[in-house]
This record gives structure tokens, C-alpha cells and sequence, in this order.
């Protein structure tokens, strides 16, 4: 489904957790020759996660690889990061906990059927653009762009806009980057 008919789900949302591989990055998987896993991210997604964070959203990486980059990339946006999971269902019953929410008030973007599992026990379900049929097939919405391309911050901006507070988050964010213009920080916007 592409459109939401009613925004009362998206107004429930206090969690996003996301796949990686196939949602934050387009799914392919570089080795160099001494091994080192090299991934992209697209910075439009940085922008939308840190944007999430910075306005007490709460961003959450599943995944059930363990990457350094991904360490990397969740540490220098503020996510939260589960890696080398196995039982994504359960991983989610434990984001609850940890964020003291229930689990219809987390959103899970996934891509593949690894993800089916989480994605049926949370409120939001939410597939890309170029996700397999059977994550479509359980999502409330899909994305119009595909993973790697800024579909996750399709996401946030939609929670936000139907939440009502998409102008303030954004505006919250733009403060940190003229507080940053001032004085650096060291962390990363996007």
C-alpha cells in the first residue's frame, strides 16, 4: 500500500528501526582485497536519522551482519545499534523495553524476508521501494524511493509531517547547524 488512509498510526510512532543492508545502503556488498567490508550510505538518510535524534526520535539500526562501518555510521549519527542478530522479532520486543514503548509505536523499514518477522509484530511496517513482494505484501506503506536512495528519510519526514511537528524538527535542526557554524562539535550532521 503507498498511501496511509488515516495518519492515526503515524501519530502513534515513537521508535524507527531499520534494516541495513537493502534500507540504509542499495544491498550490495563490497569487499577490498584485505577483506574490510565497504558500504555506502546516502547522506539524505543521515540527514533525516540525525534530524529524528536531535528531536528525540529515537533512531534504532537492526541488523543481523556486524560491519564497522555500520559501528561507524550509527555512532557519528546518534542511532542505536543492534548487530549480529539473528531473531529480529525478538530484538524488537527488547527495543520496546529499552525505549519503554510498546511495539505498535515502532515503526520497522525493512527490504527482504529476513525482516518479515519484526515488521508483522510492530505498528508501522514499512518496505522500499525495491523490497521483495512478501515485504510488501505486509507493509503499510512502501517507499517510494529504493533502499540506499533516501528511503529512509521518506519515512521520517512522513512520521513528522503527520505528527505535526515536521517544521519544528527541521527548524531544530538548522539551529544545530548554525550553533555548529560557531563552534565545531565533531559530530556529524548527515
Amino acid at each position: 500500500m503507498n498511501n496511509f488512509t488515516s495518519h492515526d498510526v503515524l501519530e502513534q510512532i515513537r521508535v524507527i528501526v531499520c534494516d541495513v543492508d537493502g534500507v540504509l545502503s542499495d544491498g550490495k556488498l563490497y569487499y577490498g582485497n584485505d577483506g574490510i567490508e565497504i558500504k555506502n550510505f546516502n547522506v539524505k538518510d543521515g540527514l533525516g536519522i540525525r534530524m529524528a535524534v536531535d528531536f528525540g526520535m529515537p533512531v534504532v539500526f537492526l541488523t543481523g551482519r556486524k560491519s564497522a562501518a555500520v559501528t561507524l555510521r550509527a555512532k557519528e549519527l546518534g542511532a542505536v545499534l543492534y548487530d549480529g542478530v539473528n531473531n529480529k522479532s525478538r530484538a524488537i520486543d527488547e527495543i520496546a523495553e529499552r525505549f519503554h514503548v510498546r511495539v505498535s509505536n515502532i515503526a520497522y523499514v525493512g527490504d527482504d524476508i529476513n525482516d518479515l518477522f519484526a515488521m508483522k509484530k510492530v505498528g508501522l511496517p514499512v518496505a522500499v521501494n525495491d523490497a521483495a513482494a512478501e515485504v510488501k505484501k505486509v507493509s503499510l506503506y512502501t517507499t517510494t524511493l529504493n533502499g540506499g536512495e533516501g528511503a529512509l528519510r521518506e519515512v521520517i519526514e512522513h512520521i513528522f509531517r503527520a505528527q505535526g511537528v515536521l517544521k519544528d524538527a527541521i527548524q531544530k535542526y538548522l539551529n544545530y547547524l548554525e550553533k555548529d557554524e560557531k563552534e565545531e562539535d565533531g559530530v556529524s550532521r548527515q
